[in-house]
């Protein structure tokens, strides 16, 4: 089954380096890409007719949307996808309520013809006995605030795909809830997200909004903590068990005392020299941080070397070494589906 081009978009004036890529896309060599949906619950219904949307992306942008519908196989191929200035395929599929996304493998001139898997769920409305994997924190003090990066893994043993609690006000169900630091300001979505039109935040809890997948689901996120009294208070919980927290604090940037933590040592960083603490099994409801007392003013905030952005994906080679690298997050992320699909202008 072949899918039909609906629209096509390219940058400022279709320029590229002063190449014109409306010509690239039209001469140069074309490529085709194998989509098979499977159903990752048992018994669950074939996803075989259900719609597909690609978006192929090119240095960061998307340049083609595709929209096609899965076979009786739940198969579909398109074809004639310009792999001359090398593109990578974004696959979105829609079942039973619920979108999964899933970023393909790279195509070019070398390796024009590619296939790829996107595993989908049957829902279920029963919370699963999810938890927190790994949750891993890198605080940055100054004497007015201190700046937290988190990188969370979140994972269901299940095989159904939970939709979340009761509807709130906004008809929103919330799946994951954190539970931040008191006092949490200027809150920054930086991975894993929706927006915050599917994330909420009550106070110092922070909702995920999105249905939970099986399996494992990364999300990564910034906010500041204020300085009180030359004390920041940084105390991390969750509703479900954390099976390793890790904190990491500049080194001679404060007074550290652990609360619930166990010291780690010194870790040398890109971050430079941080000091380390850990807890493993953290029972749901029970909070753990550190408390930084004596904080002096620092101008410039922490900065990994050569990194593009303090929130970067960087950010996770921080763990290397400290056995946390292992944790391998899929790039499967699921949203629901609230907003209309596009028209067909074919």
């Amino acid at each position: 089954m072949m899918a039909a081009v609906l629209v096509l978009a390219f940058g400022a004036a279709g320029q590229e380096s002063g190449v014109d890529i409306t010509q690239v896309l039209e001469s140069g060599p074309k490529g085709s890409l194998a989509i098979r949906a499977t159903q990752g619950t048992a018994g669950g219904a074939s996803p075989a007719h259900s719609d597909v949307e690609i978006d192929l992306i090119h240095r960061n942008q998307s340049i083609r949307h595709i929209e096609a519908q899965l076979d009786e196989n739940a198969v579909v191929v398109v074809g004639d996808l310009p792999v001359g200035i090398g593109i990578r395929p974004i696959v979105t599929i829609h079942f039973a309520g619920v979108t999964y996304r899933e970023i393909g493998p790279e195509m070019n001139a070398d390796n024009p013809n590619r296939a790829m898997d996107v595993t989908v769920y049957e829902v279920t409305e029963e919370e699963p006995n999810w938890r927190v994997a790994m949750r891993q924190v890198v605080t940055s003090p100054s004497s007015q605030s201190v700046v937290v990066r988190e990188t969370v893994v979140v994972e269901n043993p299940g095989d159904r795909t939970w939709l979340g609690g009761e509807k709130d006000e906004r008809d929103n169900r919330t799946s994951v809830r954190l539970i931040l630091p008191e006092g949490v300001q200027n809150v920054s979505l930086d991975a894993g997200f929706h927006g915050w039109c599917c994330t909420r935040l009550d106070g110092n809890v922070l909702g995920v909004q999105m249905p939970l997948m099986p399996e494992r689901v990364s999300y990564r996120f910034s906010y500041e903590v204020p300085v009180v009294g030359g004390q920041a208070h940084l105390q991390f919980a969750a509703p479900v068990l954390t099976s390793m927290l890790t904190v990491f604090v500049p080194e001679n940037s404060a007074e550290m005392t652990p609360v619930g933590l166990t010291p780690g040592g010194m870790q040398a960083t890109e971050f430079g020299a941080m000091r380390m603490f850990e807890g493993k099994a953290i029972a749901g409801g029970q909070s753990a941080g550190l408390t930084l007392s004596g904080l002096f003013a620092m101008d410039t905030p922490i900065t990994p070397v050569n990194s593009d952005s303090p929130g970067s994906g960087s950010l996770m080679r921080i763990v290397a070494g400290v056995g946390l690298a292992a944790l391998v997050v899929g790039a499967i992320v699921i949203v629901t589906m609230k907003k209309p699909k596009p028209e067909s202008t074919a």
